[in-house]
């Protein structure tokens, strides 16, 4: 009798673990293929751009700068005036004259004042360099959470296929006289379990989608694939953080906003020193003065218009100027400062994401895989009770669901990094 329960046990252990095989593989090919034609990174970020309305607005307000910057380079329009003096009411008589007047600015002022708004147009579009970087960090974000909600969702749809065959086993091998309630009341409340992470697995992933949506100017419930696993996009392996530092105070775009904001408040300084040089008002006047009925004589006039920088020599704002100047060139040392601890924080975290990452590879997988085997074997050979393939099941899910988190957590370290640094990584 113990033979035959012994054979029968071991008969539905095969047909359970040849179930298992089928559906793991099945559940795999899904993975692989399910965004399949979807979008990928690259298409992501671009649609991303195109559909951000802050850019849009940004390259509205440089083309406004640039329209500043010729007008500031503009010179002045001339005066016109018509005068009619001593009008006489019997004779007619009076003088008719037109003048124009031309004023001539201090030589500099409309150079350095076309300077300080070209230095405008080049703070804007390092603006808009500062915000694509935002741009693309949340989108990178948006899409790797699409991915790992994608890894645990498949995770967790196995686990609760694994719980409720594994219910359906020991529910049968209680007829046959193989188990007992304890096993049946186990593993439903696995099941129940692998219910509820499936649901939440399920809710997450909906939400990653639908956060992508938005940002692409999407509604929300918009049907959306992406393509690839987490596994997909290996990040780079070797990185200095000197390098990564120099790269940053180089070329990040707050730098740059900085340094171009201190060259205008430089331009604007030597702007508001010549204020103070007097602008020259040049005037030409011609026309006739009706003595009689036949008699006129011809009016010409010239005149020159020089104001006298006596009271008011712009002292105070040249102070203001220079006050402006220097407080921007300390702002400048913060923003180096801060942007050298940001690549510090991001570089730390990287390494620390791609350390654990390498000890799954290096271990941890494999010895996982290979404990779940021998309790499956050992489970075969009647050495063990299904606790023990339940235990084991849920072991290797975990590893798993640690490892996709840890490869996510490194595709985010290193967007992160990009952001920091102010771009590509070298």
């Amino acid at each position: 009798m113990k033979t035959v329960q012994k054979s029968i046990f071991q008969w539905y252990c095969k047909l359970f673990f040849l179930w298992f095989g089928t559906h793991l593989f099945l559940v795999l090919l899904t993975t692989n293929t399910l965004c399949a034609n979807g979008l990928t990174l690259d298409e992501v970020l671009k649609l991303g751009m195109q559909a951000n309305p802050e850019v849009s607005s940004l390259e509205e307000r440089i083309e406004g700068a640039k329209g500043a910057v010729i007008q500031a380079g503009t010179v002045p329009n001339p005066d016109a005036k018509i005068r009619v003096e001593d009008y006489s009411p019997d004779t007619g008589a009076a003088k008719k004259a037109l003048e124009l007047v031309q004023r001539l600015e201090y030589p500099g002022k409309r150079s350095t004042r076309k300077s300080v708004a070209s230095e405008n147009v080049e703070i804007l579009k390092f603006t808009m360099e500062s915000t694509k970087l935002d741009i693309i960090y949340k989108l990178k974000k948006a899409f790797y959470d699409i991915l790992l909600a994608s890894e645990n969702l498949s995770l967790y749809g196995q686990n609760h296929a694994v719980t409720n065959d594994l219910l359906e086993l020991v529910n049968h091998r209680l007829k046959q006289g193989l188990g007992g309630e304890f096993e049946v009341a186990k593993a439903t409340v696995e099941l129940v379990k692998s219910e509820k992470l499936l649901k939440e697995s399920e809710g997450q992933f909906a939400l990653a989608k639908s956060q992508l949506n938005v940002l692409l100017n999407n509604p929300p419930d918009n049907r959306i694939d992406i393509e690839g696993r987490i596994t997909t996009y290996p990040p780079r392996k070797n990185l200095s953080r000197e390098e990564l530092i120099r790269k940053a105070i180089n070329s990040h775009p707050a730098i740059l906003i900085q340094t171009h904001r201190i060259k205008g408040l430089d331009q604007s300084v030597l702007l508001t020193r010549l204020s103070a040089k007097p602008d020259v008002d040049v005037g030409l006047t011609g026309g006739v003065e009706e003595v009689g009925n036949s008699r006129n004589s011809p009016i010409a006039e010239f005149s020159i218009s020089v104001p006298l920088p006596i009271w008011d020599r712009k002292r105070g704002a040249i102070a203001q100027a220079e006050g402006d100047k220097k407080g921007a060139e300390e702002f400048l040392k913060q923003v180096q400062r801060n942007i050298t601890q940001e690549v510090l924080d991001a570089f730390n975290k990287y390494t620390v994401a791609q350390k654990t990452v390498r000890l799954f590879h290096e271990g941890i997988l494999a010895k996982t895989a290979k404990t779940r085997d021998i309790i499956k074997q050992s489970f075969e050979k009647g050495l063990l009770g299904f606790l023990d393939v339940v235990d084991a099941q849920r072991t290797y899910l975990d590893v798993m669901i640690n490892y996709y988190q840890s490869l996510y957590d490194l595709h985010i370290a290193e967007a992160q990094l990009g952001k920091t640094v102010g771009g590509s990584l070298p």
